[in-house]
């Protein structure tokens, strides 16, 4: 019997794919802009693997989501350490302003502004 997937399930699925493949495509390139510029690489890299990882719990976590309602505090727990991730990240390598909202935006990606509705589905989904 196969499984359909309900829309929080799918959206959050799509966000945490998506993360992974923008930290595979664009947190790279910044590693590259910071070594070249000076800036702290190491930094850079820590923090694309944090990116990694919690890309990989929101995916598991929205695709267990129809058959367990309580993933949905994961993937809220998990969009929220990627907000928090992309300001400290930002935070700590820029050098001005212009860079810190820059490398926030950046990090943030398209797929945590996916995660974000779909974690207040999921939620929404728990409390019915």
């Amino acid at each position: 019997m196969k499984l359909r997937r309900s829309l929080p399930a799918a959206i959050g699925m799509v966000g945490g794919f998506a993360n992974i493949i923008w930290t595979g495509l664009i947190v790279f390139m910044m590693i590259i802009y910071l070594d070249f510029t000076g800036g702290r690489s190491d930094l850079g890299a820590i923090s694309s693997i944090i990116f990694a990882i919690l890309s990989a719990f929101v995916l598991r976590s929205s695709a267990n989501y129809d058959r367990d309602k309580n993933n949905s505090k994961k993937t809220l727990i998990c969009t929220v350490f990627f907000i928090l991730n992309s300001i400290i990240f930002g935070f700590l390598t820029a050098r001005n302003l212009y860079e810190l909202i820059l490398f926030s935006l950046i990090l943030f990606g398209p797929g945590t502004f996916l995660l974000i509705p779909a974690s207040y589905l999921q939620l929404k989904g728990l409390k019915e």
